[in-house]
């Protein structure tokens, strides 16, 4: 199972993206602690409403385009220029559109304060489309230092303007004009930083696109489906139950998933191309999967399996009494996040061989699946929503395992659990300490934070201690390959991004020639 090349190449871009994962994760996690006991209940219930809607407006404001430019790696400068123009259209009419519609909104969800909060998050989308271009042609370029520190600018603008806001009584607007002041100081940043490259010119041609539009036509309905499945529980929710539970449902859901959305982009900046590049070599994309599998569940398992335990302590503690209602879902969305997690080397996979058709397959059944089930169950309680959703993905998960895993690359049901084993058996047992050593403090300790300490801690003793014991080696290797640093590359200046001493470039070149022997048949084109 060891593949050295493959494994270096995930671990290779995890500097500069881990610095802006750590700034955008911290910075949410200490602004939701802060707005939590500043802010109602009901303002994250508002809010929530408004982005569930406008989230999913955002899936066509750029028509599928900007991932084009990545995608795309011989566009001229006027497909270029084609593209931004197209981008910021359709931004400015996304957002009369949503100006246009806040009433129905606020109607659907019968709540009146819903009108004006829709009409100032509406700019946002033209915001974003000034910005979104120049940031994906800095991942073409490789140029991933100044994507993460448009990033960690973002971050930086957000909590204090976030918090200012709301000492001064600005309620949910608070939370709606510090995401819209962040966002625009992380477009600024990107417009000064890579003019010196590219920058939009006029005027443009609507013809520069010939070739892009089917591409960003598909993207944006598979896009459409697995945003659907995505997010209609927070629709339902919201419409069924009210404000409060949906704020409730949300918290649980989001605080599961932050583990995740810090370990994820670091795999994915090189699954993706690495998987492209070996489309043809079945048995490489196969241990590819198997390899970042493993990764994602030793890095994130633990996490997930204590959060499940230990909820009865993370919630009142980091959000606040008024918040102990999620504590019964935080368990059972936590199962939802393991499921979502192991889908990321398998959406990277589908997307590197090119079987977009089975993508929006996969995400076309969850949705069809995820509407009638969660307008039943929003009409019972909110715990039915949070087992509907991570019972139906779970399915969908084990159901398409032919299609998914056995036709494309033949990975069996065998090979696959066999890299789950010790992940699963370390971190439920670290799970179990964990909630013992929370047990066994109850009488005890009557400070909360103590006790949610000590139950980490203990539970993160044990953790490493079954690492120490039964998986050493793969342990240093991982961590010898992140701290690695190399000399840099001759001639590489501030425009290399470098990653352990190794341009990105000459990284990617070297995962994909390295990754594994060649394939024992050809892949199925289906």
């Amino acid at each position: 199972m060891a593949i050295s090349a493959f494994r270096s190449g995930l671990l290779s871009g995890v500097r500069w993206t881990a610095a802006a994962n750590v700034a955008l994760l911290g910075g949410g996690l200490i602004q939701t602690m802060i707005l939590s006991r500043v802010l109602e209940r009901k303002d994250f219930g508002l809010v929530a409403m408004a982005s569930v809607v406008l989230a999913f407006l955002q899936l066509f404001a750029d028509v599928g385009l900007s991932n084009a430019l990545v995608a795309k790696q011989d566009l001229s400068p006027q497909a270029q220029d084609a593209v931004y123009w197209t981008n910021l259209l359709s931004g400015l009419l996304m957002s009369l559109v949503v100006g246009a519609s806040a009433s129905l909104q606020a109607a659907f969800f019968s709540q009146p304060e819903l009108t004006p909060l829709v009409w100032c998050m509406a700019p946002g989308f033209l915001i974003t489309a000034a910005g979104q271009p120049f940031a994906m042609i800095a991942r073409r370029e490789f140029r991933f230092r100044r994507v993460a520190m448009g990033n960690i600018i973002a971050a930086l603008t957000l909590l204090p303007a976030s918090v200012g806001l709301a000492l001064l009584g600005a309620g949910p607007y608070a939370l709606v004009f510090s995401s819209q002041i962040s966002v625009l100081s992380r477009v600024i940043y990107y417009m000064a930083a890579e003019r010196r490259y590219w920058f939009p010119r006029l005027p443009f041609r609507f013809r520069d696109l010939r070739g892009l539009l089917q591409f960003g036509l598909f993207q944006t309905l598979d896009r459409l489906c697995s945003h659907t499945w995505r997010n209609i529980d927070y629709v339902l929710v919201g419409r069924f139950l009210g404000p409060d539970p949906l704020a409730l449902y949300r918290l649980a859901t989001e605080l599961p998933v932050r583990p995740m959305s810090f370990i994820t982009p670091l795999v994915n900046t090189v699954a993706f191309p690495a998987f492209a590049r070996k489309q043809a070599d079945r048995e490489a994309v196969r241990r590819g999967v198997l390899e970042i599998t493993r990764f994602l569940a030793t890095a994130v398992f633990p996490m997930l399996f204590g959060m499940a335990v230990s909820a009865p302590l993370v919630i009142p503690v980091i959000f606040g009494p008024k918040w102990t209602g999620a504590i019964p879902l935080v368990p059972i969305l936590c199962l939802l996040a393991a499921t979502r997690l192991l889908s990321n080397p398998v959406d990277s996979m589908l997307l590197g061989l090119g079987l977009v058709r089975l993508s929006f397959v996969c995400n076309a059944i969850l949705a069809a699946l995820a509407v009638p089930v969660f307008a039943v169950c929003a009409t019972i309680s909110v715990q039915a929503v949070a087992w509907a959703a991570a019972l139906i993905y779970l399915s969908v998960f084990i159901g398409r395992w032919r299609a998914v895993f056995w036709r494309p690359i033949g990975l069996g049901p065998k090979a696959y659990l066999a890299v789950l084993a010790k992940p699963v058996a370390f971190s439920s047992i670290m799970a179990g300490a964990a909630w013992l050593t929370m047990v066994a403090t109850a009488g005890r300790i009557a400070f909360l934070p103590a006790r949610l300490a000590l139950t980490g801690a203990s539970g993160a003793l044990v953790y490493l201690g079954l690492l120490r014991a039964f998986d050493w080696p793969y342990v240093t290797q991982h961590v010898g390959l992140l701290l690695r640093r190399g000399p840099a590359p001759a001639g590489a200046g501030e425009e290399s991004d470098r990653t352990n001493g190794v341009s990105p470039s000459a990284l990617a070149t070297d995962i994909l020639e390295d990754v594994s022997p060649p394939p024992s048949r050809p892949l199925n084109p289906s």
